[in-house]
């Protein structure tokens, strides 16, 4: 766990930000080259790319200083300090879909189509941000005596809280859970039989993953019925995707009939 990857001179290069530029700049690539197969420019796709990227920072950001909004009132400087880490990944998720969403439609590109396109992609770039939250030592687990237990040193967000205490590594639980995802999201798209399968996919898969994976965070503070903000999210997507899938599902047919 490296939180600082090194020092030239006064700046300081922290490797949660550089994970999440490989993530960013990874996923573009391959989603610039996946949707040239739907017939999508470089250019509106790395507008797009901004889009993203500018829209998920913000949202990120916003929903976890909301979950430590007293922190933040007595620190108000902190909240544009992001390089420390941070971010909340629902919240991201939500703000660049909706933007994402609105830029489609104005630029009257195929959505559903297009979103099919791109999710695997957010799946393997959240995948690689995860590596960041490991380095960083934020996004931490509760203790554990489980073989695969770790110890994070001090300095690091989850050493502070659990000094010299085995913890589960949730941020590889993630890595692996996601990277298991984008597989299975790449997989399947080869046999896609409607518009939006692949995106709704995800929302079943990654709402399961991340609801299972929150039991064992320590970060998280429970909200609802002893689920935390991220569970209560998980089950609305999971909700949707479920519902959306079979819709579409049996549209696919009903056309064919």
């Amino acid at each position: 766990m490296h939180p600082i990857l090194f020092k030239i001179g006064p700046v300081i290069i922290y490797s949660y930000g550089v994970m999440i530029a490989v993530a960013f700049l990874s996923s573009m690539y391959l989603i610039n080259r996946s949707t040239q197969k739907a017939d999508v420019s470089s250019e509106k796709v790395a507008d797009l790319g901004l889009v993203f990227l500018i829209s998920g920072i913000i949202g990120a950001r916003l929903l976890y200083v909301l979950t430590e909004i007293e922190y933040y009132r007595a620190n108000p400087f902190e909240i544009v300090m992001i390089w420390k880490g941070g971010l909340v990944f629902y919240g991201g998720f939500i703000l660049a879909f909706i933007c994402g969403w609105v830029f489609l439609r104005r630029n009257k590109m195929p959505i559903l189509k297009t979103c099919d396109h791109i999710i695997p992609y957010l799946a393997l770039g959240h995948a690689i941000g995860r590596v960041g939250c490991f380095l960083n030592g934020c996004c931490f687990g509760k203790p554990t005596n489980l073989p695969w237990g770790m110890i994070f040193p001090g300095g690091s967000i989850a050493g502070d809280i659990y000094p010299a205490m085995h913890i589960h590594p949730t941020q590889l639980y993630s890595v692996y859970t996601n990277f298991l995802i984008f597989a299975i999201l790449l997989l399947l798209g080869n046999w896609k039989k409607f518009d939006g399968q692949i995106l709704y996919l995800y929302f079943i898969l990654y709402s399961i993953s991340r609801f299972l994976i929150e039991f064992l965070r320590a970060d998280n503070p429970q909200i609802l019925l002893g689920l935390t903000i991220s569970q209560v999210i998980c089950v609305v997507l999971f909700a949707t995707g479920v519902v959306m899938y079979i819709r579409g599902f049996f549209s696919s047919i009903w056309r064919k009939v």
